[in-house]
């Protein structure tokens, strides 16, 4: 890739946010657009968002709420199921009239040289999530992780944007100054989102590349237009009202409900508030910060994490 190249992910039917990470991209003179997916999914404008990007991109990938709209939305839940059932009630049949326009979405996973593009996780191209708290909580995840990238790899699907090292490591882009090199050792370059930002700025976010070099943009959009948009439509109002946080909301206004998670036990708890430790086993307190507070099972290698985001197929 020696021209400069936009990445884009996670756009989810948000046309004000996709308009205007589109100008800034032609502002910025790159000469090929490349999308990670979920082009639609919680947004009112589907339509216009896919004509977009069809337009624009030379590549998009299959997101997760892409290739539920295509298929079933199992997993899901109620409101993102709610957005893709309204989708694809908008979409079907006109907009997937032949083979070859279903076959746009149907790869999962694509190389760019020696770069990797996913939407979730090289072990899972559509729907495993790569957390920043994960080099920590299951470095041997990222390990796998990391030794199915040769160079570089760039993700979505968490809508935090942000860069893995190798050394088990996670820089957000404040941490970097918004330009991350890439040199010979592996990284993983999660680009944002461009409609639906979780890391506390309501801003669109993408990446663009330049000799080798990433730099992360945050561009600013209409966001009262959208939210306006969605709450005049059927969705449910939570799919506005995260816009203005940029970040998940509670439907009793507050941070959303925790979520406990190992990927190694394979079990799930998600809706609680912990005032103490949920289960046999678990002694509280390991460390705590703002965002997340960790617990370890008295069992071994078990480290769960609870957190401030929803988990199932969001």
């Amino acid at each position: 890739m020696a021209e400069r190249v936009a990445i884009i992910s996670d756009i989810h039917a948000n046309l004000e946010a996709l308009e205007a990470v589109l100008a800034d991209i032609d502002e910025q003179g790159a000469g090929r657009v490349l999308c990670l997916g979920d082009v639609v999914g919680y947004g009112i404008d589907a339509e216009r968002c896919i004509d977009l990007v069809q337009r624009n991109c030379s590549l998009c990938l299959c997101g997760n709420h892409d290739w539920a709209v295509l298929n079933t939305a199992l997993g899901f839940n109620q409101m993102a199921r709610q957005a893709i059932e309204l989708t694809r009630r908008r979409l079907a049949p006109t907009r997937w009239p032949s083979a070859a326009r279903r076959r746009r979405w149907a790869f999962q996973s694509c190389n760019e040289g020696e770069w990797l593009l996913v939407h979730g996780s090289p072990r899972d191209p559509v729907s495993e999530y790569i957390f920043p708290e994960d080099v920590e909580v299951d470095p041997g995840k990222m390990e796998e992780i990391f030794a199915k990238v040769e160079r570089a790899c760039f993700v979505g699907h968490t809508h935090l944007p942000g860069v893995f090292v190798e050394g088990m490591a996670f820089m957000s882009p404040a941490e970097l100054g918004n330009r991350f090199e890439l040199g010979r050792a592996k990284a993983v370059v999660n680009v944002g989102s461009v409609g639906q930002p979780r890391d506390g700025d309501v801003r669109a976010c993408y990446v663009h590349l330049d000799d080798g070099q990433v730099f992360y943009r945050r561009v600013q959009y209409d966001v009262r237009k959208t939210m306006e948009k969605i709450r005049a439509s059927h969705l449910d109002a939570l799919c506005a009202e995260r816009l203005a946080l940029g970040r998940e909301r509670s439907r009793e206004g507050g941070l959303p409900p925790a979520t406990m998670t190992t990927g190694r036990l394979g079990w799930v708890q998600r809706g609680c508030q912990f005032d103490s430790a949920p289960r046999a086993g678990l002694a509280a307190h390991v460390r705590k910060s703002p965002a997340t507070i960790h617990l370890r099972l008295a069992r071994p290698h078990a480290l769960c994490l609870v957190r401030n985001l929803f988990l199932d197929c969001s």
